[in-house]
């Protein structure tokens, strides 16, 4: 078993219905564009399998930003990652140098491994 801990940006109106079939839905994509990207590769994960197994969400967090000598306070969440193993371990090393989501720019999507 694999355990994740990475700090998130979410769009709060996909979340109007809890769905989290769309934000696990953005980051499988995400994920895997970056690395079809970098590796200038045609690698898909099955549209039924999500790249973790399960999740649970920690606490949601606050960060202050200077961008173009503006300060702005961004909000995140921090959330655990399960995965029973990785098959595709290439792939899931190309996260864990990288981090996943849409704001990595930012600092966000770091991820923490342990197992």
């Amino acid at each position: 078993m694999y355990y994740l801990k990475t700090i998130e940006l979410i769009d709060i109106s996909s979340f109007k219905n809890n769905d989290f079939d769309f934000f696990f839905e953005r980051l499988k994509d995400n994920a895997v564009k970056k690395y079809n990207a970098f590796y200038d590769d045609d690698f898909e994960i099955d549209s039924m399998n999500n790249i973790f197994d399960s999740f649970s969400f920690r606490k949601e967090v606050s960060m202050r930003m200077n961008m173009k000598q503006e300060q702005f306070i961004i909000i995140g969440s921090i959330w655990t990652f399960e995965k029973d193993s990785m098959l595709d371990k290439k792939f899931y090393d190309f996260l864990f140098d990288t981090g996943y989501g849409e704001k990595n720019s930012l600092g966000m999507g770091f991820v923490n491994n342990w197992k």
